[in-house]
């Protein structure tokens, strides 16, 4: 997605994303939120917002704006945006190294995770009423000891039986 004003991918108001992917969004060039641009206090939770450009992942159109949630992979942030965690803050800024947007199976296109990504078993231990990740049926929400932050699950097909560790 692009736009040329603000919020490369999302300009709203305000937002609620859980086990979410915001990645690959632009702006024209000196406008704010390469991936997302708010007006009010936003909560994100296991969600991946990097990798949009240029700029800033996350910007506010006001000043004093807050992020809050647990368990985000979150790149650059706008100087009008903090982050603020909750009980379980496990808040992190690394590059998850996510392949380009693909059929990864289901039937929806998604960035996947690659063995050794940052963003693997690095969410919530629960998905609560999440069952599957963005691929639907198949493709379970929790595969390891924890989720994986952002909308796609990584999990090791080969070794999927559970006859190996």
């Amino acid at each position: 997605n692009s736009a040329y004003t603000g919020g490369g991918g999302i300009d709203a108001y305000a937002v609620n994303m859980d086990f979410c992917t915001l990645s690959g969004n632009s702006v024209h060039t000196g406008q704010p939120g390469g991936g997302i641009l708010i007006t009010a206090n936003s909560t994100a939770n296991a969600t991946l917002i990097f990798g949009n450009q240029p700029g800033t992942d996350v910007d506010g159109a006001g000043s004093g704006l807050t992020l809050s949630g647990d368990y985000n992979d979150i790149g650059t942030l706008g100087t009008n945006v903090t982050i603020a965690g909750g009980s379980g803050t496990h808040n992190q800024k690394c590059n998850p190294n996510f392949g380009a947007l693909a059929n990864n199976g289901g039937p929806t296109q998604t960035q996947a995770l690659p063995a050794g990504s940052c963003a693997i078993d690095t969410g919530p231990v629960s998905a609560g009423a999440l069952t599957t990740d963005q691929r639907g049926t198949g493709y379970p929400r929790k595969f390891q000891a924890a989720t994986d932050i952002g909308a796609y699950e990584w999990n090791d097909r080969i070794f999927y039986d559970g006859f190996e560790p």
